[in-house]
């Protein structure tokens, strides 16, 4: 058993978890497209409103149910009950995000491409004076912060450039990249085959 004392990423958790066991709770389906097996651990069964995404996992109520399932898992690699509710999930995945293959951002990216490709023609509306002001403002108190951090109005100014890097920003698109760019080509897509991926 491994217990986390600080904060990590869901997905993390997930990924180097056997087996995801809730009480209530949306990560299920994020252990599904992780190809994770879940369960519901409720001594009072499904006797209460739960959220969909609850009708894709066995439930369990006592402690002796569920070390049953986990036995079974380890001997077989099957949670009982679970293989079961296989078209459940798939219902619940496609009411939800409509589709599991890691291409939901694609999707999302094409119709932005989309929206702005028509709105070229469109007529802008121009910075107002007071808008080109409060940015100009806020420029100022960026490059100030450094020289006048003990005043209490940049305080909060100053702070604010921790929170940000460029380095750490650049080192992360390229990452991001990298690992988008593996995962079209395990899927065998080209670019001209990414740009025809849609939303209904």
């Amino acid at each position: 058993m491994l217990v986390l004392k600080f904060e990590e990423p869901i997905y993390n958790c997930i990924q180097a978890s056997d087996i995801w066991m809730v009480y209530e709770s949306t990560t299920a389906m994020e252990a599904w497209l992780l190809d994770k097996p879940t369960l519901l651990l409720n001594p009072s069964g499904r006797d209460f409103p739960r959220d969909k995404l609850s009708e894709g996992s066995p439930d369990f109520a006592s402690a002796s149910a569920l070390a049953d399932a986990l036995d079974a898992f380890y001997a077989t690699g099957e949670i009982p009950a679970f293989a079961s509710r296989r078209l459940r999930r798939r219902q619940l995945i496609e009411e939800y995000i409509q589709w599991d293959d890691g291409l939901n951002h694609v999707r999302a990216g094409n119709e932005i491409l989309q929206l702005l490709a028509g709105l070229r023609d469109s007529r802008w509306r121009p910075e107002s004076l007071a808008e080109r002001h409060l940015r100009w403002l806020q420029h100022f108190k960026w490059l100030a912060g450094p020289l006048l951090r003990r005043s209490k109005a940049f305080r909060e100014s100053y702070a604010n450039r921790h929170n940000f890097s460029q380095k750490q920003l650049t080192r992360y698109n390229l990452g991001k990249m990298v690992e988008q760019k593996d995962y079209y080509h395990r899927m065998g897509l080209a670019p001209q085959d990414l740009a025809k991926i849609r939303c209904i």
